[in-house]
C-alpha cells in the first residue's frame, strides 16, 4: 500500500474512533490489521495494546509493552517527546499530526504520527495513535539537502558571477558576486524570473539566450549588458549551459560570467574618440590638413578642397609650395622652420593659394606640429580660412569710407548725421549726434569730440528734442526727404532744413537764413532801406503785384535769370515763365497770393535744367519770392545720400563686425591710449561682439578688464595711420576675434574704423581637433592592451604606453618593437616565440586591404608563466595612406576562467556518472528482490531474506540522496543549527552506533579515547554526529578488511580537538588540498571503487565551519592511512534545558468548509484532516462544480485552488462575491503559486487570504481559530 493512501487510512481509522460508535474489542480488531504502526494508551500513558506491525518495528512482543510507559521502553528524551504530545491530545480533546523520532535496533527512525482521543468502552477516556515509518522519506530530504547545497557551494566558489535557474527561468541559486552584480538580495531573487527583477529589455535579452542555451547541447558564448534602475549598466562575457535533472524533469540553466564592462567601455571610447576626431576633421567648416615636413599633403577634409578647387587624389599629389603664390612661399617656409625647430608652438598668416582655375585665393593659414613621443616631428595640421570675400570686403569699406570723408568735410552748408533710438514699441523716444561737418560746428560753436553720441538736448540743452520731434516722426514715418524753415531758439538763429531718412539714421543738411528773414522784416519798415538790403543779400528776390506783373527785381535774380536790369518790371510772371504752371513752384505761388501764408519749396525747374530753393512771403499788394540756386548743392546731396546708401548697404548687410572707434589718450599728447568710444556700429557688431547700446559709450563700461594689447593696438593706428591685422581673445567677452584696423578721418580726429569677426568657433575647432588627438592618444595609453599603428608597408607610426613597455621588457632575439621598426619583419614566426605563421598571414591580409578585419588567439610562454593573448588588425579608412590598427589584448584570465569552467564541467560530469552508478547499484538487488517475492511462493524464510537485502539497500540510496540534500543545503546556507550545550561524548556516542554496522562488517577494530569528565561545546547535536559519522564511514571504507579506526578527543586550550585515525589506503600529497572539495575522490579507478559521490567532506567540512572549527587532514601517502582532525571552540558551563513547548489551542466551534482543487487526492485528504479537526466538509473539483455546491451548502469557509478547468480559481472567487450569500464568505486561495503577483491577483479577486502548498496543519489550526471571533 502506497503512503498517501496509508495516511488516508489513518484519517478515515481517525474518524471512525472519534465517532465512537464501535467497541474497544471491534477497535483492537481493526487496529491489529492495520499496516501502519497502531497502539492504544489509558490517560496515565501505559500502554493498553500494539498491533503486530508495532512489535515487529521495536522488536518487542505485546507482553513487553502492556502496562508499560514511554520512560519504561525508550530513552528519557524521546518518551518525553512522546508524553509532550500525548498531553496536548488530551488536554485539546482533538486529534494532531506530528512527526516523532525513535530509536530502533538499526538506527534512529522518523515517524509521521497520528493522535487522538477515543472513549472506551467502560467510559474511559482512551488515547490512540497510528505512526507511518517516514525515515527513508525524511533521509532522501537530508540526502537531496546535502547535494545541493554541496553544489551551490563549487558555483559559490567559481571564479565570477554564476547562477541557477529552472527551466521556466526562474533563479534557484546565485553565486556572492551575482547577487552583488545583479543588485537584488538573494531573498529577493530566488524563485523570480528575470522579467520580474530587472527591466524588459534586460530580461528578453537574458531569457533569449537561456532558450538558445537550453536547446543546444554545448550551451552558448556570447556578452549580454544588464541595466540598473539607477542607470548603471554592465557587460558579461556569459556561459550559459543546461543542467540535466531528474529522469523526466526539464533541464535546469547555469550561467557564469566574467565583467568586461570595463573592457567595453574603453573600446567604445576610443571608436568614440577616433569617430569625434574624423567627424571634426571632415566636417570642419574650415579646411584642415596634415601635411609632411616636406611639404607633400597627407590627409586632407573636404573644406579645404573646396577652398582650392582640387579633387583629395589630386592635392594629395601636390606640395603645399605647389599651389601657394611665389611672393608668400618665402615667408611660409621661415615660419616653419621656426616651428620645427621648437622656436615657436605655433603660427597665424594671412597668404594666397591658387584656385585650380589659376585665380587667388586669400586664406587664413594657422599651423601646428604634431610631434612623435620623442619629440620628433611627425606632420603639420594646418587649418586653412577663406578670406577672399572679407578682403574684398575690406577694400570697399575703405574706398567707400574715403569718398564719404571727403564729401561730408568739404561740403559748404551744414550738415550733420544722426542715430534714432526708439523704444521697445519701436517708437522714436531720442536721437544722438554721430558726425557734423566743420560748417555745422561752426554754428554750434561746438568741438565734435565733445558732442559726439549726445542727443539735441545734451548739446543744446532741454526741449530741443521735442522742437524738432515732428519733423524726425515724420521723415522716419514716410521714408522721404523733408525740406522747411525753422526757428531754433537755442542758438537764436532761423535755418533751411532738409532732412533725409538713411535706414535707423538721419541726414540734415541746410543754411542759416538769419539775415534773409531780418531783411524781410527791414522791408516792412522802410521801402528804401529794403531795397538796398535786397541788392545786398546773396538771394535772388523778386516782387510781384496781384496781377503777378513784376514790381522788383534784384541784381542776384536778374543775373540768375539771364535778364537786364529793369528788362522783367512790369511783365506778366507767367507769360515770361510760362513752364511754372506745371512745376511745383506756380501751385505754391497761387497759394501764398490766395491763402496769405508763407511757403518753401525746393524742386527740378527743367526750363532751366537747375534745382531752386524758393521761399514765398505775401506782401501788400501780392507776393515776395526769395529763391537762389542750389543745384549743386541738390546733386552733391543725391551724391552724398547715394554713397551713404552704398555704405549703409555695405555696412548692414555684411557678415562681419565693423564698427568706428574714437581711441581715447590720456594725457591728450602722451600717445597712451587708456580707452576708446564707439561713433558707429553695424547690425553684425551685436551678434559678433556679443554687446548692445554701444553707441556714444565707451569700452571700458563694457569691459573693465580690457587687456592692454586692444589698447595700444588700436592707439597706434590712430596715431600713425598705418592698418593692422591680428588676432586675439577677449577674455572678458570670453571670445576670439580676427580683426583688421585702419584709420578713417582727419589724423587728429583718432577715429578708427575696425572690421572683425569672430573666429571663437574656428579656435574652439582647433582646440578640439587638438584635445582629439590628445583625448585618442590618453584613451590609447589608458588602455591595458597593446595597441600600434602600422603603415601599408608594416611600418609602426605609434604605439601607446602597453605597447611599449610590452616592447621594453620583452625584446626577443633582437627585435625591435618600437617606432620606425617594421613590425611584419619583427613577427617572423621562426624568430618570435610568441609568433604563428597564421597570424603574420592574417596581418598581411590586412594592410595589403584583402580583408578589413582579423582577429587571432594564441600563447606566449614568458620565463616564468604561460599567457595568451588575442591579436586584432583593424583597417581604418582615409583620403590619405592605408593605416592599420594592431591590438594584443591579454586573455591569461578569460582562458584561465575557461579552463577552471571546464574542470567544472569534467568534475561535474564525473560527479553525475557516479551518481549515475552509486544509484544503480542498489536497484540491482532492490529488483531482484522483488522477484524474488514474486517467485518465492509463500516462503516466509525467503522473504525475509530477501525484505532484509531490499532494505539495506534502500538504506543506501536513502544514505546518497541524504548526502546530496545535505550538500546542497549546507552550501545554500540553508541549514539552521540547532545549537545548545551539549557533553561532546553524546556526540560520538551517537555517531559510533550510526557507524558501527559499517565499522563491524568490515571486520575493523574501533578504539575510542575520550578524556576524563565531561567536554562542553556550543553545537548542534545531530549535525555534530553526522560529522563524526562521515569521518568514520570514510575511515572503515578505505581501510582493508580487519584494518584499525582510532577515534580519540583531546582537551586543549580553548578547543577540543576530535580525530580519526586509520591504518588505510592513505592520499597522495597532491590530493591532499583538494579532499574537502565538492565531488573529490582519491582513487576512482573501478578496482578501488568504494561507492560514495566524493561530498562526504564537503559537507564535513562546512558543518565545522557553521559550528566555528575547523577540519584538517595529514597522510604519509599511498598505504600509510589518513588521520582527520576536527576542532572545535569549548565553552566552560552547561546551562540547563528548559521546557519550550507550546500548547496549541485548537477551535472549538465547528465549521462548514467546502475544499476545491482539481486534484481530486488533494482535496479529499485535505477535506479528512479539516474534519478529524472537528469541521464539517464537501468538496468541488472545478470552479463551476464550486459554484454549484456554494449555492446550496452555504460554507462558512471556501479553500480554493487557483489553477483550475473550466473556471479557475480567481473567476470563481470573483462570481461567487457577486452573490449575496457569497460577500461574507471566507475565501483562502489555496494553491503552488506564491509570488508576490500571485498574491496581489488573489486580492483583486477578492480572496481574504493566500495560502501555498502544501499548507501547513498548524496554518490551518491558526486560520480556523482566526475565524473564531467572525460575525457570519
Amino acid at each position: 500500500m502506497s503512503d498517501s493512501r496509508q495516511v488516508g487510512q489513518q484519517r478515515v481509522t481517525a474518524d471512525f474512533l472519534t465517532q465512537g460508535r464501535e467497541s474497544e474489542e471491534q477497535f483492537r480488531l481493526f487496529m491489529s490489521r492495520s499496516p501502519a504502526a497502531a497502539y492504544m494508551k489509558d490517560r496515565d500513558g501505559r500502554y493498553l495494546f500494539v498491533n503486530p506491525v508495532m512489535e515487529r518495528a521495536f522488536n518487542r512482543p505485546l507482553s513487553a509493552w502492556v502496562g508499560k510507559t514511554d520512560f519504561d521502553l525508550f530513552p528519557v528524551a524521546e518518551a518525553e517527546q512522546y508524553r509532550a504530545n500525548d498531553q496536548r491530545v488530551l488536554a485539546a480533546g482533538a486529534p494532531i499530526e506530528v512527526v516523532e523520532a525513535a530509536t530502533q535496533e538499526d538506527g534512529p527512525h522518523h515517524y509521521l504520527s497520528f493522535k487522538y482521543p477515543f472513549l472506551g468502552g467502560d467510559g474511559r477516556v482512551l488515547l490512540a495513535g497510528m505512526s507511518l515509518d517516514i525515515t527513508r522519506q525524511k533521509r532522501a530530504e537530508d540526502a537531496l539537502r546535502a547535494s545541493e547545497e554541496r553544489f551551490a557551494r563549487f558555483m559559490q566558489h567559481l571564479p565570477g558571477l554564476a547562477w541557477v535557474k529552472d527551466a521556466d527561468g526562474r533563479y534557484v541559486f546565485a553565486n556572492d558576486a551575482a547577487v552583488k552584480a545583479f543588485g537584488t538580495p538573494r531573498a529577493d531573487l530566488y524563485g523570480k524570473t528575470d522579467a520580474e527583477v530587472f527591466p524588459f529589455e534586460t530580461a528578453s535579452q537574458f531569457r533569449e539566450n537561456d532558450q538558445q542555451a537550453l536547446a543546444g547541447v554545448s550551451g552558448v558564448r556570447t556578452i549580454e549588458t544588464l541595466e540598473h534602475d539607477d542607470g548603471l549598466v554592465h557587460h558579461s562575457l556569459v556561459s550559459k549551459f543546461p543542467i540535466p535533472t531528474t529522469a523526466g524533469q526539464p533541464l535546469m540553466v547555469g550561467g557564469v560570467a566574467i565583467d568586461v564592462t570595463e573592457e567595453l567601455k574603453t573600446r567604445a571610447v576610443l571608436e568614440e574618440s577616433e569617430e569625434r576626431f574624423r567627424a571634426t576633421f571632415d566636417q570642419a567648416a574650415v579646411g584642415i590638413a596634415h601635411v609632411g615636413t616636406d611639404g607633400r599633403w597627407l590627409r586632407v577634409n573636404k573644406k579645404l578642397c573646396d577652398i582650392v578647387g582640387y579633387a583629395p587624389d589630386e592635392l594629395l599629389r601636390l606640395t603645399f609650395q605647389d599651389i601657394t603664390h611665389p611672393e608668400d612661399v618665402g615667408a611660409d617656409l621661415a615660419q616653419l622652420r621656426r616651428l620645427v625647430a621648437g622656436e615657436i608652438a605655433t603660427y597665424s598668416m594671412e597668404k594666397r593659394y591658387f584656385h585650380k582655375d589659376r585665380r587667388t585665393v586669400w586664406i587664413n593659414l594657422t599651423v601646428a606640429l604634431a610631434r612623435t613621443p620623442a619629440g620628433e616631428p611627425k606632420y603639420l595640421i594646418s587649418v586653412v580660412e577663406d578670406i577672399t570675400g572679407k578682403k574684398a570686403i575690406e577694400g570697399a569699406l575703405r574706398d567707400s569710407e574715403r569718398q564719404y570723408r571727403t564729401l561730408f568735410d568739404n561740403m559748404a552748408e551744414e550738415v550733420h548725421y544722426w542715430k534714432v533710438e526708439r523704444d521697445e514699441r519701436g517708437r522714436i523716444t531720442t536721437w544722438r549726434l554721430v558726425d557734423a561737418n566743420p560748417p555745422a560746428l561752426r554754428t554750434w560753436g561746438k568741438s565734435l569730440d565733445a558732442i559726439r553720441g549726445r542727443t539735441t538736448d545734451e548739446i543744446f540743452g532741454p526741449g530741443s528734442t521735442e522742437h524738432y520731434r515732428a519733423v524726425v516722426e515724420k521723415v522716419m514715418a514716410e521714408g522721404i526727404p523733408h525740406a522747411y524753415e525753422d526757428y531754433f531758439p537755442a542758438l537764436d538763429r532761423h535755418f533751411r532744413f532738409t532732412t533725409v531718412p538713411v535706414g535707423d539714421y538721419f541726414i540734415t543738411t541746410g543754411a542759416d537764413i538769419t539775415a534773409i528773414q531780418k531783411a524781410h522784416e527791414s522791408l516792412r519798415r522802410s521801402e528804401d532801406r529794403y531795397r538796398t538790403v535786397l541788392q545786398s543779400i546773396t538771394d535772388a528776390f523778386f516782387a510781384v503785384d496781384r496781377d503777378w506783373r513784376f514790381t522788383y527785381v534784384n541784381r542776384q535774380a536778374e543775373t540768375l535769370l539771364g535778364r537786364t536790369p529793369g528788362e522783367l518790371l512790369g511783365r506778366g510772371l507767367w507769360d515770361e515763365y510760362p513752364g511754372l504752371v506745371e512745376s511745383e513752384f506756380g501751385p505754391a505761388y497761387r497759394r501764398v497770393m490766395a491763402a496769405r501764408v508763407t511757403e518753401s519749396v525746393t524742386s527740378f525747374y527743367p526750363d532751366h535744367d537747375r534745382w531752386y530753393e524758393v521761399h514765398v512771403y505775401p506782401a501788400d499788394d501780392g507776393i515776395s519770392v526769395y529763391f537762389r540756386d542750389v543745384s549743386g548743392r541738390m546733386r552733391a546731396d543725391e551724391a552724398l545720400r547715394a554713397g551713404e546708401e552704398r555704405y549703409r548697404t555695405l555696412f548692414s548687410s555684411m557678415d562681419e563686425g565693423y564698427c568706428i572707434i574714437e581711441v581715447i589718450f590720456d594725457p591728450p599728447e602722451s600717445g597712451l591710449a587708456v580707452d576708446y568710444r564707439f561713433i558707429e556700429v553695424n547690425p553684425a557688431f551685436e551678434a559678433q561682439a556679443g554687446m548692445r547700446g554701444v553707441v556714444g559709450r565707451r569700452m571700458l563700461e563694457f569691459v573693465p578688464t580690457i587687456e592692454n594689447h586692444w589698447l595700444e593696438n588700436y592707439g597706434r593706428v590712430a596715431l600713425t595711420g598705418e592698418p593692422i591685422r591680428f588676432a586675439n581673445e577677449y577674455t572678458g567677452l570670453n571670445r576670439w576675434f580676427e580683426v583688421y584696423a585702419f584709420r578713417v578721418g582727419a589724423p587728429g580726429a583718432h577715429r578708427v574704423a575696425v572690421l572683425f569677426t569672430d573666429i571663437t568657433s574656428r579656435k574652439r575647432a582647433q582646440r578640439e581637433l587638438a584635445e582629439a588627438h590628445e583625448f585618442l592618444h590618453s584613451s590609447l595609453d589608458a588602455l591595458s592592451s597593446h595597441i600600434a599603428v602600422l603603415d601599408e608597408s608594416g611600418v609602426i607610426l605609434a604605439v601607446n604606453d602597453a605597447w611599449r613597455r610590452f616592447a621594453d621588457e620583452n625584446r626577443y632575439d633582437g627585435h625591435n618593437y618600437g617606432v620606425g621598426a617594421n613590425y611584419i619583419e619583427a613577427c617572423e614566426p621562426n624568430s618570435v616565440k610568441c609568433v604563428d605563421v597564421g597570424m603574420v598571414t592574417g596581418l598581411k591580409d590586412v594592410l595589403a586591404g584583402r580583408v578589413p578585419y582579423f582577429e587571432f588567439e594564441y600563447p606566449c610562454h614568458s620565463p616564468t608563466e604561460e599567457r595568451w593573448f588575442v591579436m586584432r588588425a583593424t583597417q581604418f579608412k582615409s583620403p590619405g595612406p592605408v593605416r592599420v590598427v594592431v591590438a594584443h589584448e591579454d586573455v591569461t584570465q578569460r582562458k584561465r576562467a575557461e579552463e577552471a569552467l571546464k574542470d567544472a564541467d569534467r568534475r561535474k560530469d564525473e560527479f553525475l556518472a557516479t551518481l549515475a552508478h552509486e544509484l544503480r547499484n542498489p536497484l540491482a538487488p532492490i529488483r531482484n528482490g522483488l522477484e524474488v517475492m514474486r517467485l518465492s511462493n509463500g516462503d516466509r524464510e525467503m522473504v525475509e531474506k530477501a525484505r532484509g537485502m531490499m532494505e539495506r539497500q534502500l538504506s543506501q540510496m536513502v544514505h546518497l540522496v541524504d548526502d546530496l540534500l545535505d550538500l546542497s543545503r549546507v552550501s545554500r546556507g540553508k541549514i539552521e543549527l540547532r545549537r545548545e550545550r551539549i557533553d561532546l561524548a553524546r556526540a560520538v556516542q551517537q555517531a559510533v552506533e550510526t557507524s558501527r554496522p559499517q565499522i563491524e562488517t568490515n571486520g575493523h577494530h574501533l578504539t575510542i579515547s575520550l578524556p576524563p569528565g565531561p567536554v562542553y561545546v556550543d553545537a548542534d547535536i545531530t549535525r555534530l554526529a553526522q560529522v563524526f559519522s562521515n569521518l568514520l564511514n570514510n575511515a572503515a571504507k578505505y581501510t582493508e578488511q580487519g584494518g584499525r579506526v582510532e577515534l580519540s578527543v583531546q582537551r586543549q586550550v580553548g578547543e577540543v580537538a576530535v580525530s580519526v585515525r586509520d591504518n588505510g589506503v592513505g592520499i597522495p600529497a597532491n590530493m591532499l588540498p583538494r579532499v574537502f572539495e565538492m565531488f573529490a575522490q582519491v582513487d576512482r579507478s573501478l578496482e578501488r571503487s568504494q561507492g560514495g559521490l566524493g561530498i562526504g567532506l564537503s559537507i564535513v567540512k562546512k558543518l565545522v565551519e557553521m559550528h566555528g572549527g575547523s577540519v584538517a587532514v595529514e597522510s604519509g601517502g599511498h598505504g600509510a592511512g589518513s588521520e582527520f582532525t576536527v576542532r572545535l571552540p569549548v565553552v566552560l558551563s552547561v546551562a540547563m534545558p528548559t521546557d519550550g513547548d507550546e500548547e496549541h489551542a485548537l477551535p472549538s466551534s465547528r465549521r462548514k468548509i467546502l475544499v476545491v482543487d482539481d486534484n481530486k487526492d488533494a482535496a479529499t485528504s485535505l477535506a479528512m484532516m479539516l474534519k478529524l479537526m472537528g469541521n464539517e466538509t464537501k468538496t468541488a473539483h472545478d470552479g463551476v462544480e464550486a459554484l454549484d455546491v456554494a449555492a446550496t451548502y452555504r460554507p462558512d469557509l471556501i479553500l480554493l485552488d487557483i489553477g483550475m478547468p473550466r473556471l479557475n480559481g480567481y473567476e470563481t472567487a470573483k462570481q461567487i462575491r457577486l452573490q449575496a450569500w457569497g460577500k461574507s464568505i471566507v475565501l483562502v486561495a489555496l494553491t503552488g503559486w506564491g509570488q508576490e503577483e500571485d498574491r496581489r491577483k488573489s486580492s483583486e479577486a477578492g480572496f481574504d487570504s493566500h495560502m501555498v502548498k502544501p499548507v501547513e496543519p498548524a496554518a490551518l489550526e491558526r486560520l480556523l481559530a482566526s475565524m473564531a471571533n467572525r460575525t457570519v
